[in-house]
């Protein structure tokens, strides 16, 4: 059954909050409130304060809800960082989602907020007064749950009547709205630029694109929060992707033919070659090789070479795929899996992924494939299509 793909939301959820970390709560403190409110239709639920950490949150307070809605919780914030709010017990869910019982918050000890929602559909009607920033938060994740009703639509078309479905146009309106909410992240970037909020709008572009919108948000983000675990990751990322952005000198790195002999990127020098990660044991990896081996055919000989590195854990899997594929390019690797030193050195997450390499060893183009590769290699080589 054909599956229209969805956006990738890169969004802060539950689905990142998987382990907490429980906190003694105690008594609580004297003085005035930092977070007050009325959640409504959650008399008797336990309302937390939450601090979020990459794949982690943290229980800082809680209190009972009365019957009436109201609450009042009195341990402030810490650092200027993403918290959030969780109405009674957690539940899963793997995205940015309209009814859940989480609201997602940007805040610091310096705030006092007042929030107002329904349960259990918080995250869909929370009101906050007092952070910009989190008023900022919910324009972004407003956006996102707009362009993904508009996709859900589609599917929901093509489950009705698979044989109407015009999958051309569909596929066109799929690529107009990733294409608006691109521009609407990028816009958003550039207009709040240096603000935390706008971690979560950069991670739904694409950083080949907008490079210098990634390194110059980076920057400043470091220089307001040196030590915010979210901004240490992103600038990790930056920095990595610096190293392989399109004009630098492709890292140099050594592994093993299938006869366990040494294989360097250093040995193609002289020659577009084209380093394809890939693995037996993925099925669109193993899709996409006959359109490699075409390529190959097509342009083999002519100052082009292709180095597969593969990620695989099992050797004679990995010669057997090479095999049966007939892939006749020389191929290396040094089955340590997702731990492959290569994998590393390049930041590849996921496979299929390849990066196309000149004759002086810089970086040309980062995954591209099928047409797209085709015509930047006739480009390069000033070849004619046969």
């Amino acid at each position: 059954m054909v599956q229209l793909k969805k956006i990738s939301i890169h969004i802060l959820s539950i689905s990142l909050l998987g382990v907490f970390f429980l906190s003694n709560c105690g008594n609580k403190p004297k003085g005035n409130p930092s977070i007050t409110g009325t959640i409504e239709g959650a008399g008797g639920q336990t309302i937390y304060l939450e601090k979020l950490e990459p794949q982690k949150a943290i229980i800082l307070d809680s209190a009972k809800i009365e019957e009436n809605g109201s609450f009042s919780i009195y341990k402030k914030a810490g650092e200027h960082t993403f918290y959030q709010i969780r109405v009674g017990k957690q539940k899963p869910n793997s995205s940015i989602a309209p009814n859940t019982n989480i609201m997602v918050i940007i805040t610091d000890s310096t705030e006092t907020l007042k929030i107002t929602a329904t349960y259990p559909t918080c995250s869909a009607t929370y009101v906050v007064e007092g952070s910009e920033e989190t008023n900022l938060l919910k324009e972004i994740n407003a956006i996102v749950l707009a362009n993904q009703a508009r996709l859900d639509s589609l599917n929901k078309a093509y489950q009705q009547n698979p044989q109407a479905f015009d999958k051309i146009k569909a596929t066109e309106l799929m690529n107009t709205i990733t294409a608006e909410q691109s521009a609407s992240m990028k816009a958003f970037v550039e207009k709040h630029l240096g603000k935390f909020v706008t971690l979560q709008a950069i991670a739904m572009l694409n950083p080949d694109a907008d490079l210098n919108l990634f390194k110059q948000s980076s920057e400043l983000l470091s220089q307001k929060y040196p030590n915010n675990p979210f901004v240490l990751n992103f600038s990790s990322s930056v920095a990595s992707l610096t190293k392989l952005a399109p004009g630098t000198i492709a890292p140099n790195f050594t592994i093993s033919t299938p006869d366990d002999k040494p294989i360097s990127l250093n040995d193609f020098k002289g020659k577009y070659v084209l380093i394809d990660f890939w693995a037996s044991w993925c099925r669109p990896c193993r899709a996409q090789n006959p359109e490699l081996v075409a390529l190959y055919k097509k342009f083999k000989g002519k100052n082009f070479e292709i180095f597969g590195v593969s990620l695989d854990q099992n050797k004679e899997a990995w010669i057997q795929a090479i095999k049966d594929d007939k892939l006749t390019w020389p191929q290396g690797s040094d089955l340590q899996y997702w731990n492959a030193a290569p994998a590393k050195l390049y930041n590849v997450t996921f496979i299929p992924f390849n990066f196309l390499i000149g004759p002086d060893g810089t970086i040309i183009a980062k995954n591209l494939t099928g047409k797209a590769l085709e015509n930047k290699l006739l480009e390069l080589l000033n070849s004619k299509q046969s």
